[in-house]
């Protein structure tokens, strides 16, 4: 694989991953039924009746070919050990440098490197299964 060509798989395995993290973000959450009843809460003083608290969003769900994106990305990650797949999920998922170096004890160019290493490792992890498939569609055709 040529220079120019690694270096855009790479950017293209860091934005798949960006995109995951973003799409699993913005995934409706689970909860859980109450078993007493199924009686709305009763609003118990009139500042938290509806309009005088603070309103709160959710993010716009995913759409379904972004969800499909993500459970392709997703399994990449259990191809690293668990230290580099730590660092490259955070840094999908917009941690910062600095937050990552208070948390790890590293400094950043040392935590860069572990990411870009991980990153290689999805590439190459990815171009040997296209191979794999290349040499399969070949033998069965």
């Amino acid at each position: 694989m040529s220079e120019n060509a690694l270096i855009t798989a790479e950017k293209r395995v860091k934005e798949r991953l960006k995109e995951a993290a973003q799409t699993l973000r913005r995934l409706p959450r689970q909860r859980l039924q109450s078993a007493m009843t199924s009686w709305p809460d009763v609003v118990r003083q009139s500042a938290e009746a509806y309009g005088f608290e603070k309103a709160s969003f959710r993010p716009i769900p995913p759409r379904p070919d972004q969800i499909s994106r993500m459970d392709e990305a997703l399994p990449w990650l259990f191809s690293l050990d668990a230290e580099i797949r730590r660092i490259v999920w955070a840094r999908a998922a917009g941690v910062p440098w600095r937050k990552l170096e208070m948390m790890d004890g590293r400094s950043h160019t040392t935590l860069r490197k572990l990411e870009n290493q991980g990153v290689q490792m999805i590439v190459a992890t990815l171009a040997e299964s296209d191979r794999k498939n290349c040499k399969k569609d070949r033998n069965s055709g």
